[in-house]
């Protein structure tokens, strides 16, 4: 398994803002830390068991973590690095992950410990054709009652 990070911090790189919200209000975060029921709500956990396990268990209360934002696609674009692979078509995910504890949100090091830590223990994975990249970005966190 590829498994890497990088860190995306610069004034033109992608950016998180929570609470978030499509335009028309569909799709949108759902705190699934303190609103579990609220699963269901998200297409990609319905359509994709796996995933709908995984967000369930990164936002149990007893993970450090929890969940912003999900995505899964399908798709026939092979970039060059993954050709060894050998693969005519591809599945594709994400899921943008934060801190609980707002100590640890705000905190660099945090972050960066915890991408070497992930990356380190999937490179100990059994070969096999997948590849994972943890990236951080910045996150602007808005005020909003909790639902």
């Amino acid at each position: 398994m590829q498994a890497d990070f990088a860190v995306e911090l610069g004034a033109d790189d992608e950016t998180l803002e929570l609470p978030w919200a499509a335009e028309g209000g569909s799709p949108r975060y759902y705190d699934l830390k303190h609103h579990p029921e609220l699963l269901s709500n998200l297409e990609e956990a319905a359509a994709l068991q796996e995933l709908g396990e995984f967000l369930s268990k990164v936002n149990a209360p007893d993970s450090p973590l929890e969940t912003a934002k999900c995505d899964t696609w399908p798709s026939t674009d092979i970039n060059p690095e993954e050709e060894i692979f050998e693969a005519a078509h591809k599945f594709g995910s994400y899921v943008d992950l934060l801190f609980s504890d707002e100590p640890k949100r705000f905190s660099f090091p945090e972050h960066e410990y915890l991408a070497k830590r992930l990356t380190s223990l999937l490179q100990r994975a059994p070969e096999i054709a997948a590849a994972a990249e943890f990236l951080i970005r910045r996150c602007y966190y808005h005020e909003q009652e909790r639902g």
